[in-house]
């Protein structure tokens, strides 16, 4: 490669982070993985040395899985038994608890999600929460 190119490569990806890191700077967590994945891929593209095709699909899902944009399953514990949901980052607790009451024919006014021991208020979304592929919720009634 020549220098040139390298030198405009370098920009081009410069310019990128600037822009994504303006466009998120709400979320530190999404600021991290975001920065971390776009300057992976500038590095892969302008040295060639990042090498590891595994590594970039791991920053790639986890952007994905912070964003809120790709879909992942968590199961859901109702009365011992575990279900599993299909859900996305932008999933609220209350969608989650509504649709699971919905699968088990049990009214929604009578059950609480929870989530790693504490109440998931129906306002807060998956990703608020941390919540992630394969995390466990429990239904309880009231």
């Amino acid at each position: 490669m020549n220098l040139s190119l390298g030198f405009v490569l370098v920009i081009i990806a410069y310019g990128v982070v600037s822009f994504v890191f303006s466009q998120i700077v709400n979320s530190a967590l999404n600021d991290f993985l975001l920065v971390s994945y776009v300057l992976a891929s500038a590095f892969s593209i302008t040295s060639g040395l990042l090498g590891s095709m595994a590594l970039r699909e791991q920053l790639s899902r986890r952007f994905e899985r912070a964003s809120g944009s790709s879909m992942f399953k968590v199961k859901v514990s109702v009365d011992g038994a575990l279900r599993e949901v299909e859900v996305s980052g932008n999933t609220t607790g209350g969608d989650l608890r509504d649709k699971v009451c919905r699968m088990q024919g049990i009214p929604k006014e009578d059950a609480r999600l929870l989530f790693g021991g504490k109440a998931v208020s129906d306002s807060v979304s998956l990703k608020e929460i941390g919540a992630g592929e394969g995390d466990q919720f429990t239904l309880i009634k009231k």
